[in-house]
């Protein structure tokens, strides 16, 4: 089950215990079945258990590094004993732990106070703090954790995780993330798959219409999202409503964009359709009996052509008016001075 050199070994059939201790230091300890090699200076057999425990004598303590959280474990060096797989699929996977105890009866190993595991960009949190490896190298999902990506920019966190770690490079998870907007409101987005592409994490989510992603006070949506690591914005691939009900007849605009929480502006293009793929109207038209104008403001009205003026651009809300407009970012930017028609 494990192969190690230069100990001394000091059994009490009283205790039922024994001690093995290496000659000079952290020794390299070979864990064939399990493929995973560490460096120990100590190891603790309970007889009757048939379990045998692996200690770096040097890094017994772990503190308080249960509650700190991931960006503060990623600059603190590890305690206890360095584990890493020989699994060439796994590419050197490592993490530590500091009571790593092996079942000899079952060739399972069972690592506690895990703090911290990479693979690719990310860093994940056991939040029991518990790793079981099975032989060939074979890590159980964890199935409570965190994840923060990437570990440069760290810039998101996902909590609530159930997640399976391949490999150094390779993980496959769901969790949650929240959306924060304007007024820091946060809403929970689940996502469904979340793994890296290239080294990368990337993570998709769905809203139901039924239950629709506030992306503001302002505007409504439902559709996919998508999160990824290099990009502080969310991509967003569905249908955006406005919250007003002036319209009976208000679309769901469909449309594909990353937008700023802090800042939305939603592309309208001359041929922007409903998530129905019916055609929506940004016009200002008029009646043909009487020509009276009456605004079409993302309706499914048919513009033809009685239309005065037809937008395009980016529809945004102006609190300081209290209006929704449509514009190109150059008028919505400066109403006063732009050029542009605007809705």
């Amino acid at each position: 089950a494990f192969k190690a050199n230069e100990v001394k070994a000091s059994v009490d059939f009283i205790s039922r215990k024994g001690d093995f201790v290496t000659h000079g230091g952290l020794k390299l300890c070979e864990l064939t079945y399990l493929q995973y090699n560490c460096y120990v200076d100590k190891y603790s057999w309970g007889i009757d258990t048939k379990e045998l425990t692996f200690l770096n004598s040097s890094s017994l303590q772990s503190g308080d590094l249960a509650q700190k959280e991931l960006r503060t474990l990623l600059e603190i060096e590890q305690p206890g004993v360095k584990l890493t797989s020989t699994n060439p699929l796994q590419k050197q996977l490592s993490f530590n732990s500091v009571k790593p105890k092996l079942d000899l009866k079952t060739n399972m190993l069972t690592a506690q106070e895990v703090f911290i595991i990479r693979s690719a960009d990310a860093a994940i949190k056991p939040m029991d703090s518990k790793v079981v490896i099975r032989p060939g190298a074979q890590m159980d999902t964890i199935e409570n954790a965190k994840i923060l990506f990437d570990v440069d920019s760290k810039i998101h966190d996902i909590y609530d995780s159930r997640i399976a770690i391949f490999s150094s490079e390779f993980y496959s998870a769901n969790g949650y993330i929240d959306y924060v907007d304007e007024d820091k409101k946060k809403q929970k987005i689940f996502l469904k798959d979340i793994h890296p592409e290239s080294k990368i994490s990337k993570a998709i989510g769905s809203i139901e219409k039924d239950y629709p992603l506030a992306l503001s006070s302002n505007f409504n949506f439902y559709g996919n999202v998508t999160v990824n690591a290099k990009d502080t914005n969310y991509m967003f691939d569905g249908g955006v409503q406005l919250t007003h009900n002036c319209y009976e007849n208000l679309a769901w605009l469909k449309f594909n964009s990353k937008l700023d929480p802090k800042e939305i502006f939603i592309p309208i293009n001359e041929s922007s359709v409903s998530v129905d793929n019916e055609r929506i109207t940004a016009s200002l038209l008029f009646n043909p009996k009487n020509l009276e104008p009456k605004s079409a403001f993302l309706t499914n009205d048919i513009a033809s052509d009685n239309a005065f003026v037809s937008l395009k651009g980016f529809l945004t809300y102006d609190k300081s008016s209290n209006e929704y407009r449509i514009a190109s970012r150059e008028k919505l930017e400066d109403m006063k001075e732009a050029l542009g028609d605007y809705i």
